[in-house]
């Protein structure tokens, strides 16, 4: 069944909360925030968002608080369906999936396909979804991480999008750093001092919690990513 029951607690009970592993990271963090960049999402039917940024630097915990601001919201939380594509292995598998979710689905849907680049020939599935009509009351939101790959396969889109938006969603900005920081920008010393610590940990969620781990799994997703595209 591809998972989509586990991977959709918010379909079973309110407090899916507790248990979905992104929301719990988020809640643990000592500095959280939530992304202004959800907001600039189109959830007007028809829409075919694509949200392109780097690995880690938080798409999948803003989707999901996305999720949570729109069951909070009163959206029918059957309505709401997340893919975390990494677990299909081709295009084929995709289009299996697609069958077994226009079997559950509910009018005026949402549908999150997250890290669709990890799958080949992606935009081939989804766009003959799109031309069949199979989403004309729908939203449609695709984020992926090879920000390059996403962006050229989201231009072979034209007349297909809808009311939908492309969002780029980058590491904090130090305006922004400051912001979560709740450091007030005339406070001179503070701001230089937080200068500083910018210049260490950027503008990535985890570094700002200082989980320096963070390093590592960065370069080798970037690895994975390389091997993937044969360089």
């Amino acid at each position: 069944n591809y998972n989509m029951e586990e991977i959709n607690p918010w379909w079973f009970t309110d407090k899916w909360e507790r248990e979905d592993a992104d929301i719990k990271k988020w809640k643990n963090m000592e500095i959280r925030w939530t992304p202004c960049w959800i907001n600039r999402i189109s959830l007007k039917p028809f829409s075919l968002n694509f949200v392109i940024g780097t690995r880690q630097v938080g798409k999948t915990t803003g989707l999901k608080l996305l999720i949570k601001d729109l069951i909070e919201r009163g959206k029918d939380a059957r309505s709401i369906t997340y893919m975390n594509c990494e677990i299909l292995l081709n295009a084929e598998n995709l289009k299996n999936w697609f069958s077994h979710y226009f079997e559950k689905r509910k009018e005026r849907d949402i549908l999150i396909l997250d890290e669709i680049t990890a799958i080949e020939d992606w935009w081939k599935v989804v766009k003959f979804y799109i031309d069949a009509g199979k989403f004309s009351d729908s939203v449609l939101i695709i984020s992926g991480s090879l920000s390059s790959k996403l962006k050229k396969y989201s231009e072979s889109f034209p007349g297909r999008r809808g009311r939908g938006k492309e969002i780029l969603v980058l590491p904090l900005s130090f305006r922004e750093f400051l912001e979560v920081k709740r450091i007030d920008a005339s406070m001179e010393n503070r701001v230089k001092k937080a200068f500083d610590e910018f210049l260490v940990t950027g503008g990535f969620p985890r570094t700002i919690n200082k989980d320096f781990s963070f390093y590592t799994d960065f370069i080798g997703g970037f690895e994975n990513k390389l091997l993937k595209i044969d360089r």
